[in-house]
């Protein structure tokens, strides 16, 4: 026996929410019969019903589209590699700024290069219909209203590209507004030590601020920005105390992936997708704050030499944060900003020379010579020679032709994928080398662990 009417009307408002979702999602027919028990002529049905009832509620009976804004039916967004398409059919959008807002562009990120919006109509005669659908039996009757249908189609297409890096003009004018946002701070300077000739070499590569880790998937605790520059802030006046008083000179390479991306798609320098924390520019300013407070600080009590060394995350944005470090100290005597672009940085420290490097370009066999034939005079004053990375996140020390390789451990705890992956054992540690004139005399090592342990008066 069949259903009566009542019974059907209420199936079809059971089942209209799914059957309008899979439809949306790109269903058709017979995936959408399969998935709610119906055979695919009944849901045919069901989808003529869903449609008219849209139709209805843009279009008044005197065949004049209604003003009221319609559902981005037909949206669609497709990328390869720089360049993108959007499209729109089957809609009554007019502009560019519809298309945008249908397929969720973010216009910041991309660029329109070109814009073709085409309209036609199509006339049908305007029915009164009655019909419901069961089982493939149609029941009930239609009649002709005597008026027509006219309605409007477009096809709106829009192809984009990704938008350029910033222009020079546009990064002197971001860097103004950062540093007049600064406050100028100044630093009393206290007299070098007496009778102290130490360098302390602070090592905190690969720090990755603006890398977002969620503890609770990764195992390892949260990493944000804010998290990532408290730990340096504490590692470095830890290590500081610690080495007390023997301390003249402090050498400070940054960059080595200070910086977790290097672009607006949020990927490194050659285009890997990272887990970012928020917005470039935020972590752009907290860390490039949070190192001139440091080195401020730094300045008041040592000669500080700040290196920039290049990583394969930041490669662009390091270089940008030397050259506001350099702007920020360029009347500060006791501190010197090296940010030539040169991947590589070579410095003597009594009879020790150190060549520095991110780690990611250079073959290990290759470095002995290379710091012998860049560096020739600084070779021959050294009796000690070293290269100093990051790149690989943990500890590992080697000696090829009688110079010593060191790879320095990171503080960042593994991201999303590295979690995943399961490189999650190495140690996060920050380093420091004292130097004297007769060479490496010891090294400081500091935890997270270590955070509230700090002498408050370095604070």
């Amino acid at each position: 026996m069949g259903k009566s009417k009542s019974e059907l009307e209420a199936r079809f408002d059971r089942l209209r929410p799914i059957v309008k979702k899979m439809l949306d999602e790109g269903s058709g027919p017979y995936q959408i019969g399969r998935k709610i028990g119906l055979p695919h002529s009944t849901v045919q049905g069901y989808i003529k019903r869903i449609k008219k009832e849209s139709l209805d509620k843009a279009t008044n009976y005197s065949g004049i589209t209604s003003t009221s804004k319609p559902p981005s039916i037909g949206a669609h967004f497709s990328q390869q590699g720089k360049n993108a398409k959007a499209m729109l059919t089957d809609t009554r959008v007019r502009s560019l700024d519809d298309l945008v807002e249908a397929c969720n562009i973010d216009l910041s990120v991309w660029e329109c290069v070109s814009f073709d919006a085409k309209c036609w109509e199509m006339g049908r005669k305007a029915k009164n219909s009655d019909i419901t659908w069961d089982d493939g039996v149609a029941s009930g009757h239609t009649k002709d209203t005597g008026k027509i249908y006219v309605q409007p189609l477009f096809s709106i297409v829009a192809k984009f590209k990704l938008r350029a890096e910033k222009t020079a003009e546009e990064l002197a004018d971001f860097f103004k507004n950062l540093l007049g946002e600064l406050k100028m701070p100044t630093w009393s300077h206290e007299p070098l030590n007496v009778g102290a000739e130490n360098t302390l070499e602070l090592m905190i590569p690969d720090l990755h601020v603006g890398q977002y880790s969620w503890g609770e998937a990764t195992r390892n605790g949260d990493y944000n920005v804010e998290i990532a520059c408290g730990l340096l802030r504490d590692s470095v006046r830890g290590m500081v105390a610690e080495a007390g008083d023997r301390i003249r000179k402090i050498a400070f390479p940054i960059g080595n992936d200070f910086f977790n991306i290097d672009n607006l798609n949020k990927t490194t320098t050659k285009g890997t997708p990272q887990d970012e924390d928020g917005h470039w520019q935020r972590s752009f300013r907290i860390g490039s704050h949070t190192l001139i407070d440091l080195i401020g600080e730094l300045s008041s009590k040592y000669e500080v030499d700040v290196m920039v060394i290049p990583g394969n995350h930041d490669k662009q944005r390091s270089f940008y944060l030397g050259e506001v470090l350099a702007a920020f100290f360029h009347n500060n005597d006791r501190v010197s900003v090296d940010n030539s672009p040169h991947n590589r940085k070579y410095r003597l420290y009594g009879c020790t020379l150190v060549g520095y490097t991110h780690g990611d370009q250079e073959s290990p066999k290759d470095l002995p010579m290379l710091i012998a034939h860049q560096e020739p005079k600084l070779w021959a004053k050294s009796i000690y020679r070293e290269w100093h990375h990051g790149h690989l996140h943990h500890e590992r020390n080697n000696e090829v032709g009688g110079v010593k390789l060191r790879h320095f451990p990171a503080l960042v705890p593994p991201c999303d994928w590295g979690s995943g992956k399961g490189y999650v054992m190495s140690v996060r540690q920050a380093c420091a080398i004292e130097y004297s004139d007769f060479g490496p005399i010891r090294q400081y090592n500091w935890y997270p662990r270590m955070a509230n342990k700090i002498n408050k008066s370095t604070r």
